[in-house]
């Protein structure tokens, strides 16, 4: 969609009936981390990542293409990467409509999967699916809350560290839906 950074829309999901909802996230490329462009000056031991993107656009790619839940297809999905030089090319196709999980993206992007699925009719809400992917680094606040990093973590001016994504808010965020299924996969370390 042209209009909004990052969604695919599958052009034979009619709106207001029952589908997969998806947020992809791959963090390969950390401009502030050890190895970027711009480094902050505490990067916390951590540095660059080599899959992560890939990783979320091959999921992509099968949900695109391989994916079949009857009467539940890949509706909408917002695909935010941020490939290294070697990911890129090696899959070139990344390249398309590229758009980078920063926390900003993130956060629009979170907000638009919430409200997609919260305007469903009932009916379609509760045959439909919820799912979230995140590769990239994560920190684990304490046992039960992990937060997942933005590639633009720890940008300048003010580097603050929990500008990130919660997985708390995001599953109790997504409690109040009445879709049923939630699906979340997470690739990330979870160092405190």
């Amino acid at each position: 969609d042209p209009n909004e950074p990052g969604l695919w829309v599958n052009p034979a999901w009619q709106p207001g009936t029952p589908g997969t909802f998806a947020v992809l996230l791959g963090c390969s490329a950390y401009p502030h981390l050890a190895g970027g462009r711009a480094p902050a000056q505490e990067t916390f031991g951590l540095g660059q990542l080599r899959v992560s993107a890939l990783t979320a656009y091959e999921i992509f790619r099968w949900l695109t293409s391989h994916y079949h839940i009857s009467g539940c297809p890949l509706a909408l999905c917002w695909l935010l990467l941020s490939p290294t030089d070697a990911e890129l090319a090696y899959a070139p196709g990344m390249a398309a409509h590229l758009t980078a999980p920063t926390l900003a993206h993130c956060t629009q992007a979170l907000r638009q999967w919430h409200s997609r699925m919260s305007t469903l009719p009932q009916s379609a809400a509760e045959a439909s699916r919820a799912l979230f992917f995140f590769s990239g680094h994560g920190l684990e606040v304490h046992q039960e809350q992990q937060i997942l990093l933005p590639c633009d973590y720890l940008a300048p001016p003010g580097t603050h560290w929990n500008d990130a994504i919660s997985t708390e808010n995001l599953t109790h965020g997504l409690a109040s839906l009445q879709v049923p299924k939630q699906f979340f996969f997470l690739d990330a370390c979870r160092n405190d």
